[in-house]
């Protein structure tokens, strides 16, 4: 190897490395009980007509996302609050133009909340395989998440896509249940990185499928 292509090998390694070192101060940045967190609205865009499934896909998107950063000690901003902060600067979540880290940021801001997040389903599919006589159910739910740093206007994970898949174990567990629990795991599974400087300091923040005024 010449010396020009060594330096060269060197120099983008110390690159990547400032990346990465510059990512995970950016996570460590906040102090938890000090930060408050806007948690969007989870919007649907499946297309799923049965309306109590894709309720209950964002109920439970919504509420595991505000678990996740309740149990570290982060404050999360009542979803009431939220709601009418996007009404309030006529923000609609249902419009897919909004759905871009500028309009996390302004509901973030308009409720006075450091971080603001954005969770979309963008898909949601269910099948089933049979093998000698039994049945295996398998669930797919793929999301687009916004993370950002409302009072700096910083992008900390923009529109990221993720995939996450249930399967039932031996014919268990209706699809549709299943559908359900994998917007819960993909929503840990998105957020894993990020949340990983802070440990759970409240393991019994409660989690449920219910809508998000419920306590």
């Amino acid at each position: 190897m010449n010396r020009s292509y060594i330096r060269s090998m060197m120099i983008l390694v110390m690159a990547l490395c400032v990346v990465l070192v510059g990512a995970s101060a950016l996570a460590r940045n906040f102090n938890p009980k000090q930060t408050k967190v806007s948690v969007l609205p989870v919007i649907s865009l499946t297309g799923e007509k049965w309306a109590k499934l894709r309720n209950s896909q964002i109920n439970v998107g919504y509420n595991e996302l505000k678990c996740l950063f309740a149990e570290r000690g982060f404050q999360v901003v009542d979803y009431r609050a939220v709601k009418k902060g996007c009404e309030s600067i006529g923000v609609n979540l249902s419009d897919e133009r909004k759905h871009n880290s500028e309009t996390v940021c302004k509901v973030g801001r308009k409720v006075k909340a450091r971080l603001a997040v954005f969770l979309v389903i963008t898909d949601s599919t269910q099948r089933s395989k049979i093998s000698f006589f039994v049945t295996e159910n398998e669930a797919e739910v793929k999301v687009n998440l916004w993370v950002v740093d409302a009072s700096g206007g910083v992008s900390l994970l923009k529109e990221k896509r993720f995939t996450a898949k249930r399967v039932s174990g031996w014919g268990h567990g209706l699809g549709s249940a299943l559908q359900v629990d994998a917007v819960r795991r993909v929503a840990r599974e998105a957020l894993a990185d990020f949340l990983k400087p802070y440990p759970v300091v409240n393991a019994n923040v409660k989690r449920h499928d219910m809508d998000p005024t419920t306590p």
